[in-house]
């Protein structure tokens, strides 16, 4: 479960460097890390394509050192919190299989 807390936080803290209005580099690099943490977790959501998604995104429509638009942010935030409760869900459903 230890990777599941990791990915608790690491979505907490992308969501507050959203708000904050952190850098893109700062961002993608936060949303780069959730991927990682999901690859260790047997869920199946789409989450990590849509985080991918969001990569792709923010590449290719900002330099890293930009801060994200609010309407961005705002779906960003948004996604994250579905995210969030789309892993909370699976996990007290039982749906997650043993870390790799």
């Amino acid at each position: 479960m230890e990777t599941a807390f990791k990915l608790g936080v690491e979505l907490a803290r992308v969501k507050y460097d959203v708000l904050r209005r952190q850098g893109i580099f700062v961002i993608v690099n936060g949303l780069k890390t959730i991927v990682e943490l999901l690859k260790g977790l047997n869920l199946d959501l789409a989450v990590a394509n849509e985080i991918n998604e969001w990569i792709k995104y923010l590449n290719e429509n900002y330099s890293p050192g930009d801060s994200i638009e609010k309407e961005d942010g705002n779906a960003l935030v948004r996604d994250i919190e579905r995210w969030r409760n789309l892993i909370e869900e699976a996990l007290r459903k039982g749906e997650l299989a043993k870390e790799t």
